[in-house]
């Protein structure tokens, strides 16, 4: 057996009884004595308590982090453990941590539905803002746009809020990245009023009434020569989607993917079937290439 210098230690494992040993055991029931247990109290308002913080969006790793307390006590307190339910009692000192947090401490961690901030998102990507600029423009880190589309926490909110503002104000010029370099991508204009198509001089004479007749029959016969435009998926979209650059992929994939939604795909693609560039009825120049190759062999 080892043997302990004089001390409590001594005291209870070799049994000694020297004056030393003694007082020290004595000090040691004095100290344990005086070191009170607080009472426990029922854990069910810390648990109503945490079931409000998450219904307001706040998760229980953010009430571990504001409180103080850690995850598996509060684990332990809403859904127990494999053999025993959750916890009935708890300490004083843990149910004031757990009501002392509120949603408004955390709120940037909070969620919230993400549909408000993809609509905004979805409204700078139809214009040809890339995705990874905007992730770029919110401090994300990778290849794409890191985002739920079911919740966003509410700081992720407030910064793409923020990034909408800045860029219909101006204050943040997207740019689109071209082999030629990068030119700024158009911000969302008002909508134009319609212009009414009006006769360039006044009719004076019969000779004028009948240019003039021959004028409009020309603007009519222009307008009308493809009347399927006006139902095309394309008409309020930048031209230039149609024309990407080389190796522009996700600028290619948007607009075939508007132009596989069409209604008047085939006439369009009757119409630009001789076209050298660009994307026109779903298909791309060099598809458009292949159909014509395929029509001189057969």
């Amino acid at each position: 057996m080892k043997t302990y210098p004089h001390g409590r230690n001594r005291f209870v494992v070799n049994k000694c009884r020297c004056d030393v040993c003694c007082e020290a055991n004595r000090a040691y029931e004095r100290d344990r004595r005086a070191r009170v247990v607080p009472p426990y109290v029922f854990a069910q308002p810390a648990r109503d308590h945490i079931a409000a913080l998450a219904a307001a969006g706040v998760g229980l790793k953010q009430v571990a982090k504001a409180s103080g307390v850690s995850h598996g006590s509060l684990s332990k307190l809403v859904y127990g453990t494999r053999n025993r339910g959750p916890s009935k009692r708890i300490r004083p000192d843990t149910m004031s941590k757990i009501l002392a947090v509120t949603p408004a401490d955390i709120a940037d961690g909070g969620r919230v539905d993400a549909a408000p901030s993809w609509e905004l998102i979805d409204e700078m990507v139809a214009v040809g803002v890339p995705k990874a600029q905007i992730a770029e423009q919110l401090g994300q880190q990778g290849p794409g746009l890191q985002l739920s589309r079911t919740s966003l926490s509410a700081r992720n909110a407030a910064a793409v809020a923020d990034l909408h503002r800045r860029w219909r104000t101006g204050a943040w010029v997207a740019e689109r990245r071209t082999k030629h370099g990068n030119r700024p991508l158009p911000r969302p204009e008002p909508a134009a009023t319609p212009v009414e198509v009006t006769p360039t001089r006044q009719a004076t004479t019969s000779a004028d009434i009948s240019e003039l007749l021959l004028e409009l029959a020309e603007i009519v016969e222009e307008r009308n020569a493809q009347p399927w435009r006006a139902q095309a998926a394309c008409r309020n979209r930048p031209p230039w989607m149609w024309f990407p650059a080389r190796g522009d992929l996700d600028t290619m994939r948007r607009a075939l993917k508007v132009c596989r939604s069409c209604t008047v795909r085939a006439e369009c693609r009757a119409a630009n079937i001789d076209r050298p560039d660009g994307i026109f009825g779903a298909l791309t120049a060099k598809a458009r290439r292949d159909i014509r190759r395929q029509d001189v062999a057969s």
